[in-house]
């Protein structure tokens, strides 16, 4: 009985003492202009270009080849030991989707990330015309995997 009554407040100060990860994540949304449906080469190009701008700022790895989602028009990782920042362009009914993600320790979102989403945003919105918005968190548009990919 002794061993009931503490198991629970144990395990709770457990759990606050190892700490917990989390995973800091955004997406962002370049639309089509209104009279076209879907965005144009050249937006693709400029999204790629800005995203590849902040990736060589920050040391990231280019593994789009290694990409089973399809749509993919850039991928890149942060090499950052256990807790690597992911940053990935890709198009989706002719809109173009950012993708922006972290899995890393602790609860709140690092300097670093907010650095790189800010560098990104910057970036983004100094090489479009079209706006850029972000996408709340209910409405993230999910992965499909390419056909034929695993």
């Amino acid at each position: 009985m002794r061993l009931v009554k503490y198991f629970f407040p144990m395990l709770a100060a457990a759990f606050c003492i190892a700490g917990c990860d989390g995973v800091s994540r955004d997406q962002l949304l370049v639309r089509p202009s209104a009279d076209e449906t879907k965005a144009s080469r050249e937006t693709t190009r400029q999204v790629r270009a800005a995203l590849s701008a902040v990736a060589d700022r920050h040391g990231f790895v280019d593994i789009t080849a290694e990409s089973s989602v399809e749509g993919t028009v850039a991928w890149g990782v942060q090499p950052a030991g256990s807790f690597p920042i992911e940053m990935g362009v890709r198009s989706v009914d002719g809109d173009i989707i950012i993708d922006l993600r972290h899995f890393r320790p602790g609860t709140k979102d690092t300097a670093l990330y907010r650095r790189i989403r800010s560098e990104l945003i910057a970036e983004l919105e100094s090489r479009l015309d079209e706006g850029v918005m972000f996408v709340p968190e209910a409405d993230h548009i999910g992965f499909s995997a390419r056909p034929g990919s695993r």
